[in-house]
């Protein structure tokens, strides 16, 4: 049996919710909630959960709540990564945002830190990984600069296989690749693109190159354990099978308090009374480990397209949305808490605290002359992390400063999993409690239209016009 199989086990690595730092009482917060306020959720946090229910999860963006449970493309995925792993050195993933950064965040989480800087043998036979995630000219030179590409697999990542960025990167790397080895092209690159149709589509079919599928109907952001992920960490030789069993284990995660509902659905309600009845506008993602610190701009990207709107569902103009920012605990400590502590009253912050570090490092009583630093001896780092985080929630509930603690008891596949989707979930609750759609981006489109036109794309030729900017739109002003 696998561990993620047994129950007793996946009850040890439930991730809990600390809401000490949002309540009135016991603490007495004078802007704490009370629980009236907390109360008042119920019935639409209850509507919230029975249309979800609901609604079909195959076809609409709600798919996002399955992904997984679909295992049925875990064999084709384990198999090609296990054939691409065994024959390259090095992999090079080229996406942008929830192309890449989902992947990013896993590796960073669940790898060693320095897992390129290992020998083969330390790695396992593992190849060491890369990404491209702009269209930064002297990233992508660099890059190539440190890279063999004939011993080098490109993992391209689009969901609309029409991106600018990662579509440029590819077009730089297929030529590139192209006079480095000739014949065999196809063998040198994955692509990972919509289920349905599309330009990257067409190239794979024309070339002959392996392809996965990501979604149809869930947006980037929010397929994270699609193949977007799972293809590569399983290249890793991460446990995807204990990834996704840790997503699946988010519908487990139920709270009596205030009412009996998903745990993510409680968390949403508290976020979204920080932003309408305590004037909350940036919320701050601060996990105390460096391995996740990359989730955070995972989370950002999660936060920001989903909940920055300008129109309601019903087409009222709204403005809708808060900043997201990502800290590290305890590093941000010396920069952001300050700020964090005295402060406007305009932020929330969610700790993300870990019970039980792999390792605790013993800091050694070499000190125990000097008064100022004697106090370390028979501590740990793992002891000194954990009371920072402590200490931070303490100087923010003195200053009566409202923040909540996601804590993990470990870091692995299976917790990290549960963290992905857990806060997946939450993100769709807030927007539904705001009234708005969390699915689309019109301004992030908007933004890629318009460097269509710019860059000379057939079709979109008006958008680049005097007409659609105005007479003075494109002369720029220095001083």
């Amino acid at each position: 049996m696998r561990r993620w199989e047994d129950a007793h086990w996946r009850k040890q690595m439930e991730i809990r919710l600390d809401v000490s730092g949002v309540l009135r009482a016991p603490r007495g917060l004078v802007r704490g909630f009370s629980d009236t306020e907390i109360g008042s959720l119920q019935s639409r946090l209850n509507t919230i959960l029975r249309k979800t229910q609901a609604m079909g999860k195959e076809k609409g963006p709600l798919r996002f709540l399955s992904l997984p449970r679909e295992t049925k493309l875990l064999g084709e995925i384990k198999a090609l990564a296990e054939e691409k792993a065994a024959r390259f050195e090095n992999v090079l993933v080229v996406g942008i945002g929830g192309s890449t950064w989902p992947t990013i965040a896993i590796q960073n989480a669940l790898c060693h830190p320095y897992h390129n800087l290992l020998s083969h043998q330390q790695r396992q036979g593992r190849p060491r990984f890369f990404f491209i995630d702009n269209c930064d000219p002297d990233e992508t030179a660099a890059i190539l600069d440190v890279l063999d590409l004939k011993r080098t697999l490109i993992s391209v990542v689009s969901k609309s296989g029409s991106t600018p960025e990662p579509m440029a990167n590819f077009a730089v790397l297929h030529g590139m690749t192209a006079r480095a080895i000739g014949n065999r092209l196809a063998e040198h690159f994955v692509i990972t693109t919509d289920e349905g149709e599309g330009p990257l589509r067409k190239v794979a079919a024309q070339e002959g190159i392996p392809c996965l599928s990501i979604p149809a109907n869930v947006p980037g952001r929010f397929a994270g354990l699609s193949a977007v992920t799972l293809f590569p960490a399983s290249m890793m030789g991460i446990d995807i099978e204990e990834l996704l069993a840790g997503a699946q284990h988010v519908d487990a995660l139920m709270t009596s308090w205030p009412f009996q509902s998903p745990l993510p659905y409680v968390g949403a309600g508290l976020l979204y009374l920080a932003k309408e009845q305590r004037g909350c506008n940036t919320f701050i993602f601060m996990p105390y480990s460096r391995r996740l610190r990359y989730v955070g701009d995972w989370y950002r990207q999660l936060w920001a397209e989903s909940l920055g709107k300008k129109y309601s569902k019903d087409g009222s103009i709204v403005y809708e949305g808060s900043t997201p920012v990502n800290a590290l605990g305890a590093a941000d400590q010396h920069s952001v808490l300050q700020l964090m502590v005295d402060g406007p009253f305009d932020k929330f912050t969610s700790f993300v605290a870990i019970e039980r570090y792999d390792n605790k490092v013993p800091i050694e009583g070499h000190f125990a002359d000097v008064e100022q630093l004697d106090y370390f001896d028979g501590h740990s780092l793992a002891e000194l992390i954990s009371v920072e985080q402590r200490a931070t929630e303490m100087s923010l509930s003195r200053q009566q400063r409202l923040y909540r603690t996601i804590v993990l008891p470990e870091i692995n596949a299976f917790v990290l999993g549960e963290l992905m989707q857990y806060l997946q979930v939450e993100t769709y609750v807030v927007a539904e409690l705001l009234n708005i759609n969390a699915f689309d981006q019109p301004g992030v489109e908007e933004g890629k239209n318009i460097t269509y036109a710019l860059m000379g794309r057939k079709g979109y030729e008006k958008l680049a016009s005097r007409d659609m900017f105005g007479d003075d739109s494109q002369k720029r002003f220095f001083l």
